[in-house]
């Protein structure tokens, strides 16, 4: 599935944080999300909690409930940010990610 993909990075990310899926949908993490990860627990748009990332904080996840398809991955910035700072489609295996 992520072939010759090592590692791929973003920038102000957002991990889906998965839990127990509902009945019927199958999911498969890709990769799980490291280090810290920002929460949506906040009105104040971008300023939720920072905390250690947990085994159900992914980065890449597919799945499937019936006949449909899904993904999720954790930030656009991995493969656009023009005049960002942090990360682009030229970091680590970002390019690579993309055409898998």
């Amino acid at each position: 599935m992520l072939t010759d993909v090592t590692a791929f990075d973003g920038e102000g990310m957002s991990p889906v944080t998965v839990g127990t899926p509902l009945e019927g949908v199958n999911i498969s993490r890709l990769a799980p999300a490291k280090s810290s990860v920002r929460r949506n627990d906040s009105a104040d748009r971008g300023r939720g909690t920072t905390t250690p990332a947990t085994p159900d904080d992914t980065a890449l996840l597919i799945g499937t409930l019936g006949d449909g398809r899904f993904a999720v991955h954790f930030d656009r910035n991995t493969f656009f940010n023009a005049n960002g700072a942090g990360t682009d489609i030229t970091r680590l295996d970002n390019r690579r990610l993309a055409e898998n």
